[in-house]
């Protein structure tokens, strides 16, 4: 019945995730809601930065950039 009632409204989109694939959209949602980040925003991000860092971990490089440029106070 929910799932007719969400049809009815325009919302069928909402029901075309699995359960898993629903769950994981939430679980990211919500780790960025802390951050105040859209998923979009969040993934685009992290494509460009994987892509420009290669095979290289994104961890690693980060570290590497803190211990070489220190702490980047911005105005």
């Amino acid at each position: 019945m929910f799932v007719a009632q969400r049809i009815q409204v325009g919302m069928q989109h909402v029901t075309d995730l699995k359960p898993r694939e629903r769950d994981s959209f939430k679980a990211a949602e919500t780790m960025l809601q802390k951050s105040g980040i859209p998923l979009v925003a969040a993934v685009e991000d992290y494509l460009r930065a994987r892509d420009l860092a290669g095979t290289e971990s994104l961890a690693t490089m980060v570290s590497e950039y803190g211990q070489h440029f220190r702490k980047v106070v911005r105005p």
